[in-house]
């Protein structure tokens, strides 16, 4: 079951948190976020290349 609203914005706000504390280079999260936002974009990209290959021409 889903949780409760006010909870998901918890988390969410310290995602968020987090990413940002991240950006110091010395912060140890920095490493799994940088990997987590590359794999994140080469899924989109991914995601792309299928909508381009299934698209019907004009």
């Amino acid at each position: 079951m889903d949780a409760p609203l006010s909870r998901r914005r918890e988390l969410i706000r310290l995602y968020i948190v987090l990413f940002a504390e991240s950006l110091h280079p010395l912060h140890p999260a920095r490493d799994f976020f940088a990997d987590r936002l590359e794999r994140a974009v080469a899924t989109l990209d991914a995601v792309a290349d299928l909508g381009r290959w299934h698209a019907r021409p004009g």
